[in-house]
């Protein structure tokens, strides 16, 4: 075992994933936790999504937590009043068939519990050990117990939750030895929007396993899902009256859940269960804000945070433990990459190290954390836009479409680079194990080359205004022109079609080819054509638009280009055939 050591704050899902996974790659650590307990009965159910189960399975963890928890396999969205929106009864298997896994709920207690029974070395976790004061990062990392215990090592890393100690030591040290550390900015970036009454009930009559439901109402909205043992996990999501910033952010009492509960105890969620059933039900149940933050700065010196004390995310799309998985894999990849190298793990080194974490996982979670608001604000119909959007189209389209959407919040997922994975399971492969990944275009890329596609088509708008064709050359060529023109016409049609079914395309203006068919008639297609590519060019910019590999289109809809263009051979021979003088 290497003599570089860890000082891991918190027993959290980041936590012992680190610990795990270094003791996998014998690196020397020590974690500490505050609680008497390393999994206490803490918080409500937990949802893995592919990128973290990817992670487990690494581990040799997949099997049995798939076996301990609950798949999301079918999904129901409910309106005001317990109306059906939509029925989605095979989530569960495209998600498998996409991306190669279930999403899988389970006790946040039973995942840690499973996390500390996979380490071998028992020694190195400390309960009954809360960490509340660094002494040093000089060098080494020193901190200091409540119960007067100091333990050092060479960096410290804070998996301390979204109230961590650690962040708040950081700062204060920082105030003092760094002025040009933005530690006002950093606090003012973390907010709250949102307040979550989460619990576990014990799961009402007619609500069978492996089902998931929402309910959307104003200014709220509902997350619940079928677990294990009979259990029914569920979320409460209410806007606040206005948005707090760090310490202004409210703690919430007893008192204050048993406000929110009477207050919406009447609200339907699906036909027959209404909060107040659900509530009578409870195992537990706590009201929490929902604080919301991807700190530009996760580092200081030779202290780094991951997990919720470094990027906090709105719960409702299920990305926060799934992130935190991953933030502990990358710094563990990091430490033993460096130590592999034999690389000397000095100030300099341990900067480095932290740049990189911060540079590959703050733009990432980030997306996350700002695509989780968008669908909060959606489902607590925010807007009368967003009600349309809701309940009018987005209840209409096929789970198919929201899993290529969510494509590239799982697919750029960090993976254990010193762990075997067995192969790809699903359609969309992990970016890591694709050769040619498809990213963002320069966006100079993009304006130049749309622009010059716009500077075709005013081109032949202005030839077509200039010009006057009173003849035809040579008259006996017209059934041939015609028969090409038809030929173009088709060819030209059937692929705008064929390309709206892109599921990349679904909400941009290609979406359907009708306006540009109707306004290549009017305008002409040599106008039309080139705007047509410019739109593209511009709507393909993201690489999301690459999703899923390898088939962006519907193989059925694919399939038709071919007669497509017989038909249109077809109709070009025949104008040879009839060729003749006029």
């Amino acid at each position: 075992m290497s003599s570089f050591k860890v000082l891991i704050v918190g027993g959290s899902v980041a936590g012992l994933t680190l610990a795990l996974i270094l003791e996998r790659y014998n690196i020397d650590y020590m974690l500490l936790e505050k609680h008497d307990t390393i999994a206490p009965p803490l918080g409500a159910g937990i949802g893995l999504w592919a990128h973290g189960l990817r992670i487990m399975e690494q581990l040799g963890l997949y099997e049995k937590l798939a076996s301990m928890g609950m798949p999301l396999d079918k999904l129901k969205t409910f309106a005001p009043g317990g109306r059906l929106l939509s029925d989605q009864p095979t989530v569960g298997d495209l998600s498998e068939e996409v991306f190669g896994y279930r999403m899988c709920f389970l006790d946040r207690q039973a995942l840690l519990q499973t996390l500390y029974d996979s380490i071998g070395d028992k020694s190195r976790i400390c309960t009954s050990s809360e960490v509340f004061k660094v002494e040093t990062l000089d060098g080494r990392a020193v901190v200091a117990t409540r119960s007067g215990a100091v333990y050092r090592g060479d960096i410290v890393v804070g998996a301390d939750g979204v109230r961590s100690r650690i962040r708040e030591e950081i700062w204060r040290i920082a105030d003092v030895e760094d002025p040009s550390y933005p530690t006002a900015q950093l606090r003012k970036s973390i907010t709250c929007t949102y307040k979550c009454l989460f619990g576990i009930s014990q799961r009402p009559d007619g609500i069978p396993d492996d089902h998931g439901f929402k309910t959307f109402q104003e200014g709220r909205s509902y997350l619940y899902q079928s677990g294990p043992g009979g259990k029914l996990y569920w979320f409460l999501f209410i806007k606040n009256p206005e948005v707090t910033i760090h310490h202004s952010i409210p703690r919430y009492s007893a008192e204050n859940t048993k406000d929110v509960v009477e207050k919406y105890a009447g609200d339907i969620l699906l036909p027959g269960l209404t909060l107040g059933d659900l509530y009578k039900l409870r195992v537990n149940a706590v009201l929490v804000p929902v604080e919301e933050f991807v700190l530009s700065r996760c580092f200081y010196k030779r202290a780094v945070l991951i997990g919720d004390a470094f990027h906090k995310m709105n719960p409702l799309t299920g990305h926060g433990g799934n992130s935190a998985i991953e933030s502990a894999a990358m710094l563990a990849d990091l430490f033993k990459e460096a130590l592999d190298r034999g690389d000397p793990l000095d100030d300099t080194t341990i900067q480095r190290l932290f740049s990189r974490l911060q540079t590959e996982r703050e733009p990432r979670t980030k997306s996350l954390m700002q695509a989780a608001q968008m669908v909060q604000r959606l489902e607590a119909l925010d807007t009368p836009f967003l009600k349309f959007l809701n309940f009018f189209v987005l209840s209409k389209l096929g789970p198919e479409v929201f899993l290529v959407k969510m494509a590239p919040s799982i697919t750029p997922s960090h993976i254990l680079r010193y762990m075997p994975l067995d192969g790809n399971k699903g359609r969309v492969a992990p970016d890591s194990q694709v050769r040619v990944n498809p990213g963002k275009r320069p966006t100079l890329a993009t304006l130049c080359w749309a622009t010059s596609m716009l500077i075709i088509s005013f081109s032949s708008f202005v030839l077509a205004r200039s010009s006057n064709f009173s003849q035809v050359a040579n008259p006996g060529n017209l059934v041939s022109l015609e028969a090409y023109t038809s030929m173009m016409v088709v060819i030209t049609n059937s692929l705008w079609v064929v390309e709206s079914y892109r599921w990349g395309l679904l909400f941009s203006p290609l979406c359907s080819a009708i306006p540009f068919v109707l306004a290549s008639i009017v305008f002409g297609r040599a106008i039309i054509i080139p705007m047509y590519f410019a739109i593209h060019i511009y709507a393909t910019r993201d690489g999301s638009f690459y999703y899923p590999s390898p088939r962006g289109i519907n193989v059925w809809i694919s399939k038709s280009l071919p007669i497509c263009f017989v038909t249109a051979e077809y109709q070009r021979r025949l104008g040879q055939l009839y060729q003749g003088p006029i």
